[in-house]
C-alpha cells in the first residue's frame, strides 16, 4: 500500500499521518520482585492490573524484600491459574510451590493474619502462608546476594528466614498512593498493594530501542524494566515523558490513565530477569545515567525527580474497573509542556480527569 501511494506521489502525505500507538504487551508480577507473566488481556482491579504484586516475600522482621536485596528473586517464576485462584512458584533445583490466592480459602489453609512493612509509611495488613512456603523461600533465597544502587554486590546473612504473604484487600486499610513518596498529585481513589509507589508502569518499545542503540553490544530486554503496559507506535523515543493523560481501548470501553511521574530507575534493570545475574558493566543503568537524568534546577520535579535516570511513566486509574488487551489503541489526550510530569500535575488545579 505504501509503495503504491509513493508511486502516486502521496508518500509524503503518508509520512505526515500520526502513528497509531497500541499495546504490545501486558505484564503482571504476582509476587513482588519475582518473575513476571506476559498476558494477552488483563482486568483492572482497585490496586492495578488484577493479581499484580498482591503477594510479597518478607524476612523474619516482616520487611518486604526486593531484588535489590536478593537478586535471585528474579529467577523465581510464577504460574497463575485464575480459575482455580492458585499460584505456583518455580525455581531451579526446587520442587514447585502452589498456594491459594483467594483470601476466603486462606484461613482454612493454615494462613495467619498480621502486618508487614514496606520500609516506609504505615504497616500493611497481610495474610502469611504456612511454614511450607517459608521453608521453600528460605531454601531458595537465604544467603543470596543483592545489589547496591551503585552496582556493588550486597552480601546477606545465611541465617535469614523468609515468608510468603498476600496483601489483605478485604481489610478496611487502603494503601493510598497519596500517602506515600511521590504521591503528591494522586487522588484518594489511587491505591496499590505491594508495588513500591504507583499501580501502573507504562513503557514504550521506541524508548527501549533507543537504549539498545546506545548500548550496541548488549540486548536489553523490556523485562528488565518490569512494566505493566508496553506500547509501540510512538513518533520518537521517550515521547511518553510528556503524556499527562492517555485513553486506552475503543469508544465503548475507554480506560483513562493519569500519568503522574516519570519512573526513576534503581539498580534492578542491571539484573538479568531470567537468571538473577548482574551485568558486569552495570548496564543499562550506566548508560541511562548519562542521558536520562531530569534537569531540575528549580526543584519542580518533586522528590522522585532527583532519584535516578528515567525510563517509563507511572500512572493511576483511580481504582476503576475495566479490561486492557494487547492490540488496544492508546490515545494521548493531554500532553505536558513542562520539564516533568510532576511539575505538570502540580500546576494543574484539578487533579482528576
Amino acid at each position: 500500500m505504501r509503495r503504491l501511494l509513493a508511486l502516486l506521489g502521496l508518500g509524503g502525505f503518508m509520512k505526515s499521518l500520526p502513528e497509531q500507538i497500541r499495546i504490545v504487551d501486558l505484564r503482571i508480577y504476582p509476587v513482588k520482585s519475582c518473575g513476571g507473566i506476559s498476558l494477552s488481556s488483563s482486568r483492572l482491579a482497585a490496586t492495578g492490573l488484577q493479581w499484580d504484586r498482591v503477594l510479597a516475600v518478607v524476612n523474619q522482621a516482616g520487611q518486604v524484600q526486593t531484588q535489590r536485596l536478593h537478586r535471585k528473586m528474579a529467577a523465581i517464576r510464577s504460574k497463575l491459574d485464575p480459575e482455580a485462584k492458585m499460584l505456583t512458584l518455580e525455581a531451579k533445583g526446587m520442587e514447585p510451590l502452589s498456594v491459594p490466592l483467594s483470601i476466603s480459602s486462606m484461613a482454612g489453609a493454615g494462613c495467619t493474619q498480621g502486618m508487614v512493612s514496606m520500609g516506609h509509611g504505615d504497616g500493611v495488613p497481610a495474610w502469611r502462608y504456612p511454614e511450607s512456603a517459608s521453608q521453600w523461600l528460605t531454601r531458595c533465597l537465604a544467603g543470596t546476594p543483592g545489589l547496591t544502587i551503585d552496582g556493588e554486590e550486597r552480601r546477606n546473612r545465611k541465617n535469614e528466614l523468609f515468608h510468603l504473604v498476600r496483601f489483605d484487600d478485604t481489610a478496611s486499610f487502603k494503601r493510598r498512593v497519596m500517602n506515600d513518596i511521590g504521591g503528591d498529585n494522586a487522588l484518594p481513589e489511587d491505591q496499590v498493594a505491594f508495588p513500591d509507589l504507583f499501580p501502573i508502569l507504562l513503557t514504550t518499545q521506541e524508548s527501549l530501542e533507543e537504549v539498545n542503540r546506545r548500548i550496541p553490544d548488549l540486548d536489553v530486554s523490556m523485562d528488565r524494566f518490569r512494566p505493566n503496559i508496553v506500547v509501540s507506535g510512538t513518533t520518537k523515543a521517550f515521547d511518553e515523558d510528556n503524556w499527562a493523560v492517555v485513553e486506552i481501548g475503543n469508544a465503548d470501553q475507554k480506560i483513562r490513565l493519569r500519568c503522574l511521574e516519570q519512573d526513576p530507575r534503581c539498580q534492578i534493570p542491571t539484573i538479568d530477569q531470567q537468571t538473577g545475574e548482574k551485568n558486569a558493566r552495570f548496564e543499562p543503568s550506566r548508560t541511562l545515567r548519562g542521558f536520562r537524568q531530569l534537569l531540575d534546577p528549580f526543584w519542580k520535579a518533586g522528590l522522585l525527580g532527583k532519584e535516578g535516570p528515567m525510563f517509563g511513566i507511572y500512572a493511576c486509574h483511580g481504582g476503576r474497573s475495566g479490561e486492557l488487551c494487547v492490540g488496544d489503541t492508546v490515545e494521548v489526550v493531554e500532553r505536558s509542556t513542562r520539564e516533568s510530569l510532576h511539575e505538570h500535575w502540580s500546576a494543574r488545579r484539578d487533579k482528576s480527569v
